[in-house]
């Protein structure tokens, strides 16, 4: 399967934050901010600044191998 992208295809991906209820990083592009694993549940809670995480579209095009890498 080939994931087309727009072009020019950005190597970055922002608005990701910090959640202060499972410390973890999540996507805060959803409306409803996507489930928080934490005991207590419902949303992320965002408390931090906005983090630009790489994405590199051309690991897309390679299958994955996780026995021998790259």
């Amino acid at each position: 399967m080939t994931v087309q992208f727009p072009a020019p295809a950005t190597a970055t991906q922002d608005n990701w934050r910090f959640c202060v209820k499972c410390l973890g990083l999540f996507w805060n592009g959803r409306p409803d901010n996507g489930w928080c694993p934490h005991p207590g549940g419902g949303a992320h809670q965002a408390s931090s600044w906005d983090f630009y995480l790489a994405a590199d579209p051309t690991l897309l095009e390679q299958p994955p191998n996780m026995q021998t890498g790259p």
